[in-house]
């Protein structure tokens, strides 16, 4: 399963799943290593959405910023 078409609380929906099966004292050390692993993948694919989230935000706050405000548009006539 990839990460690039998932949405963030889709693949927080699949750590949680992960963390339940991790949390099981009988699961298979090969197993285990898998489940890990996929956790990395979807922890990094987090972080790399939140920042891009984060960025993509700060743009458009900028460019509000730079623009007048619907009140002010007369006095620019």
């Amino acid at each position: 399963m990839d990460t690039e078409n998932n949405s963030y609380t889709g693949m927080m929906k699949e750590l949680e799943g992960i963390l339940a099966q991790i949390g099981k004292q009988d699961i298979d050390v090969d197993v285990l290593i898998e489940k890990v692993r996929r956790a990395s993948i979807l922890i990094s694919a987090c972080k790399a959405k939140l920042k891009g989230s984060e960025q993509e935000i700060a743009y458009i706050i900028n460019s509000m910023d730079n623009e007048p405000c619907p009140d002010d548009i007369d006095n620019f006539n």
